[in-house]
């Protein structure tokens, strides 16, 4: 058994930070006491890893952009969906790959990935993930800005729901035909909303 020392947040009445140790065993938790029975191997603020609930790993790809947000990233032209599709798969899962770890280095232990390019974002992310410490909840969505079943069925048997750009970018009655599949096959929707007016 191995223990950390210091202020470690923890939620109970609200969330707040409380002075203890924090006891592990192959990285499991497996209590928190008020002080160390031995010397700890390290001491400072204890905080759950954290959880990112919006990300596009593959606008990584996109570098040192600027511009408004309409032009850098409004489906199907803005300058991040022309990039995606030019760059190849490797340059993709490479840019996404740092991305990932970054993340982790930084406390996150979850993100939540709104996955463009339909069955082949999925696939990017997918390679991306390979061998990665961080878990993903994967939003995919449809290639174009259409319903169409089958790919809906595709993107929804390889990730965890769909996750759509504004509202005001699609036909509404086919946003709402995605809507409806996804809800029949019990995966999460999401949309942006939003983004440019505030």
């Amino acid at each position: 058994m191995k223990y950390v020392e210091g202020w470690i947040l923890q939620y109970g009445d609200g969330w707040k930070f409380t002075k203890g140790v924090v006891s592990f065993e192959n990285g499991v938790i497996k209590k928190i006491l008020d002080k160390s029975p031995i010397k700890p191997v390290a001491r400072g603020v204890i905080v759950p890893r954290l959880v990112n609930a919006h990300t596009h790993v593959g606008d990584a790809v996109v570098k040192n952009a600027s511009g408004g947000l309409e032009e850098l990233v409004a489906p199907p032209n803005g300058l991040k969906f022309r990039v995606l599709r030019e760059s190849s798969d490797k340059e993709v899962v490479d840019a996404m790959k740092k991305t990932v770890d970054d993340m982790f280095f930084s406390g996150v232990s979850v993100f939540c990935d709104f996955r463009e390019f339909g069955v082949k974002g999925i696939n990017r992310l997918d390679a991306a993930l390979q061998n990665k410490q961080v878990k993903c909840v994967k939003m995919g969505r449809p290639e174009k800005l259409e319903y169409h079943r089958d790919e809906v069925n595709e993107i929804l048997g390889k990730s965890d729901g769909i996750g759509v750009s504004s509202i005001s970018d699609w036909d509404y009655s086919e946003l709402k035909k995605v809507a409806e599949h996804t809800k029949r096959k019990n995966k999460m929707f999401a949309l942006h909303v939003s983004e440019r007016i505030r």
